[in-house]
């Protein structure tokens, strides 16, 4: 990190408690001025557009930008979020998941990025570079900034949080372990044998065999947060309640 902050846009470096805090921050102020969130699933269109005031749109993000894989985008000035077409939760059910993230993705820079973008000192000027009503900030598929990497982590805290995830888990696991992977291949039925199989035909790379195992186990608590398995995934593998291998207590083996 430099004096001017981390990656290409000059962000600060945020700690995992920082991070939970700022979340918290928001769930207070919405449970102040709404209501209180005690169950799953989170109410993020009610967040942004009751609580935060944004506009919100769907947006042709291909048609708009000329590129591909442009899934969110931010105009501070107008107080507006678009998510691309393709996320549609009413044109395309199977994408609620994914649209709630990116959603949460976009409140995350809304929360923790804006007076950056308020005069434009982060924007893809590459994209509608003499447009003047161009979004000041365009999230694309892939990009690992750290300015994306915050979101991420900022929408994964703020739709499955901790204590609530860990509440879920003990209710749906017996005694509320964490699951290895020897668990997940010795206990699976056939749904689940062939939940692991589907997503087996769109992974590649050493470690297809083991997300996918995760991502079917992860997909009833999914279902119930309202967000993607490999969401669900990876904030499961974040908190230890998946693991590659369960380590062994001084109880094991006991009757």
């Amino acid at each position: 990190m430099t004096r001017r902050g981390m990656g290409k846009y000059g962000v600060d470096f945020i700690t995992p408690q920082q991070m939970d805090f700022e979340v918290q921050q928001l769930m207070t102020e919405f449970g102040n001025a709404q209501r209180q969130i005690i169950e799953p699933p989170i109410p993020i269109d009610d967040i942004v557009e009751l609580y935060l005031k944004l506009d919100f749109e769907i947006i042709d993000a291909k048609a708009l930008f000329k590129v591909d894989g442009v899934f969110g985008a931010l105009w501070v000035e107008d107080q507006k979020i678009g998510i691309d077409q393709s996320l549609d939760p009413h044109e395309h059910p199977q994408m609620l998941g994914r649209y709630h993230f990116t959603l949460a993705h976009e409140v995350g820079h809304w929360r923790l990025h804006r007076r950056k973008f308020q005069k434009r000192v982060v924007t893809q000027t590459s994209l509608l570079p003499e447009d003047p009503n161009r979004p000041n900030y365009i999230c694309r598929d892939g990009d690992d900034d750290p300015i994306e990497l915050q979101a991420d982590m900022f929408a994964a805290m703020l739709m499955m949080p901790e204590a609530m995830v860990r509440r879920v888990w003990h209710s749906q696991t017996e005694h509320g372990d964490p699951m290895s992977l020897d668990e997940i291949r010795a206990n699976s039925s056939p749904d689940l044998r062939a939940e692991i199989e589907r997503r087996l035909r769109f992974k590649t790379g050493p470690l297809a065999e083991e997300n996918a195992l995760f991502e079917a186990a992860a997909k009833p608590m999914a279902d119930i947060f309202e967000v993607s398995p490999p969401a669900m995934r990876r904030r499961l593998q974040k908190l230890n309640l998946l693991v590659k291998i369960k380590e062994k207590t001084l109880f094991d083996g006991l009757e």
